[in-house]
């Protein structure tokens, strides 16, 4: 009798899991090791304070919403021109805000314009103009405080100039 002898046939599937799992191990370690590299979780070391801050704008937003004013702005802009920022303010049963300190700014996200500063002066009851030139086109942030007393209108709008 003749008879070959055959060995069994090794399975390749142990080896695929061994691997699997070490591709899955080794991307684990990296993403472990870039995470300790990387900056911390920490945003802030005065996380406190800000937070206490934060409580502060908080209450500074509902005595303004207790208020009840409201701003219009209008500004036709183009880059290079001279226009006009007429704002509007109302108060609760639309009538006009008057007397009021106004500063405001004009600044962008991006490039290197400096902010441009404002000082509305009233013209007409509840209604303050202040003369401006964009020099650059794009998208321009207003912000404005305008107080009467101890009252305090916080007021932050995007202008698009074209």
């Amino acid at each position: 009798m003749n008879a070959i002898a055959t060995r069994p046939r090794r399975s390749l599937i142990p080896l695929a899991f061994v691997g699997a799992f070490a591709v899955v191990a080794a991307a684990n370690g990296a993403l472990i090791y870039e995470a300790f590299r990387s900056q911390p979780a920490l945003v802030s070391a005065k996380s406190f304070e800000e937070g206490r801050a934060y409580n502060r704008e908080l209450a500074a937003a509902a005595r303004q919403a207790a208020l009840g004013w409201s701003a219009e702005l209008e500004l036709g802009p183009r880059a290079g021109e001279p226009a006009e920022l007429v704002l509007r303010f109302a108060d609760r049963d639309g009538g006009p805000v008057e007397s009021l300190a106004i500063a405001a700014r004009l600044v962008r996200a991006v490039g290197r314009d400096a902010a441009i500063e404002l000082a509305p002066a009233e013209t007409a009851a509840g209604r303050y103009v202040a003369a401006v030139v964009l020099p650059a086109p794009g998208l321009w942030q207003l912000e404005l405080v305008a107080r009467r007393g101890e009252d305090e209108f916080v007021l932050a709008r995007r202008i698009t100039a074209r």
